[in-house]
């Protein structure tokens, strides 16, 4: 398989969850802006980067499944808050997205990209194709999956409590 290919196939598996947590946020009625998206996106290739560079000698230091257990318990805790916090805002309100939770969702979704990094830096793989696959892949993922899920929302169905749900499930989806 052309190398190129690769690249791109292993930036949209990194991309995947952003698609879900678009969906999750949009279902809830919160907004993520194009600029948020792009800083997601920046983070996620930034990490990814960091791992590429340094995958080698980090592996020594965090396996997998500690890779696995930060972005489990990540993802469940902001699965609990959307959770709680649903019953606090009215479902036909729409919020963006605050700063605390843009930083703590582009942590978790770089998580996946530390370890397709770590992969990746072994097997010499295209590092400016997987970079910007990575950036425009988790950026269009993000704002879908927010619109999707916004849309679910307008037919007057309380999916309030998609969002947390939605989290919960990747959160466990580590473990596997």
């Amino acid at each position: 398989m052309p190398a190129f290919v690769v690249a791109v196939l292993l930036a949209a598996s990194v991309s995947v969850d952003a698609l879900a947590v678009g969906f999750a946020y949009g279902a809830e009625g919160t907004k993520i802006k194009a600029l948020y998206a792009v800083i997601v996106g920046v983070i996620c290739a930034a990490a990814l980067w960091v791992a590429i560079f340094a995958g080698d000698i980090a592996k020594d230091f965090m396996s997998e499944w500690t890779q696995k257990i930060i972005s489990f318990f990540i993802l469940i805790c902001l699965g609990i808050i959307k959770l709680v916090k649903r019953n606090k805002k009215s479902s036909d309100i729409k919020k963006n997205m605050s700063v605390s939770e843009l930083a703590f969702l582009s942590f978790a979704l770089s998580i996946d990209g530390l370890a397709v990094g770590f992969g990746a830096a072994l097997t010499g793989i295209n590092a400016t194709v997987l970079l910007v696959s990575t950036l425009a892949l988790t950026f269009a993922a993000l704002l879908i999956g927010g619109w999707v899920g916004g849309k679910a929302m307008y037919k007057n169905v309380d999916l309030s409590w998609l969002s947390g749900t939605v989290l919960i499930v990747l959160a466990f989806t580590r473990l596997i």
